[in-house]
C-alpha cells in the first residue's frame, strides 16, 4: 500500500490480498468457459502465478524471498476453487 513500503502491516496484507483476490476473481469468473470450469480455473491459476508471482517479487523483494512453491500451489488451489464455485454457481436446482 502507498506510504507503508518501510511497514507493513497485517491489515495492508490483508486489504491488499482481498483486493487482488477480488480481481482475478473477476477475470476468472468473465474468462472461464463453463464446461470443465475446474480445470481450466486450475490452469488459470497457474496463468495468475505465472503472472503475478514475478510482478510482485520485483516490486517487493520480502516477498521474492519467500518460497516459491507454497505460492504456487496457493495460486493454483485458488483458481481450482474459484473454477469449481462457478460451475456450481451454473448448476441447475434438482
Amino acid at each position: 500500500m502507498p506510504g507503508r513500503r518501510d511497514r507493513p502491516g497485517v491489515v495492508a496484507g490483508g486489504v491488499v490480498h482481498v483486493g487482488v483476490s477480488a480481481f482475478w476473481g473477476l477475470v476468472l469468473g468473465r474468462t472461464l468457459p463453463r464446461r470443465r470450469t475446474a480445470a481450466w480455473g486450475t490452469l488459470g491459476g497457474l496463468a495468475i502465478a505465472a503472472i503475478s508471482l514475478p510482478a510482485g517479487g520485483r516490486s517487493r523483494p520480502a516477498l521474492a524471498a519467500l518460497p516459491q512453491g507454497p505460492q504456487w500451489a496457493d495460486n493454483v488451489a485458488f483458481g481450482l476453487v474459484t473454477g469449481w464455485l462457478l460451475s456450481r454457481s451454473d448448476a441447475s436446482p434438482s
